[in-house]
């Protein structure tokens, strides 16, 4: 999976990049068929982080928006978003299956 990582008002650290990586790939390996592109954009303001996550699985996006105090929790937040949302789709398309 391809990740893109932006920084607004951040310097975007090896850290921060492994972090994020480490969430993509744990997401990837939940998902069937595995997304093929993620973007993410981290903005750092006085008194709040935000990360916001985009993902591409197949023709749907998906879309999480995580805020805190600390950058690292803000990014376990939009990743937990993110695999609540595909959860929950998956179980929409399974409940309308014809058995």
């Amino acid at each position: 999976m391809q990740v893109d990582i932006t920084g607004h008002h951040l310097e975007v650290t090896a850290a921060l990049r492994a972090h994020i990586g480490k969430h993509c790939r744990h997401i990837a390996e939940q998902v069937r068929p595995p997304p093929g592109r993620a973007h993410v954009v981290l903005r750092a303001g006085k008194n709040v982080c935000s990360c916001d996550m985009l993902l591409r699985v197949g023709e749907n996006e998906v879309v999480a928006k995580g805020e805190d105090a600390d950058m690292y929790a803000a990014i376990d937040r939009s990743a937990e978003k993110i695999l609540r949302q595909l959860r929950e789709k998956k179980g929409r398309r399974l409940a309308r299956r014809h058995k």
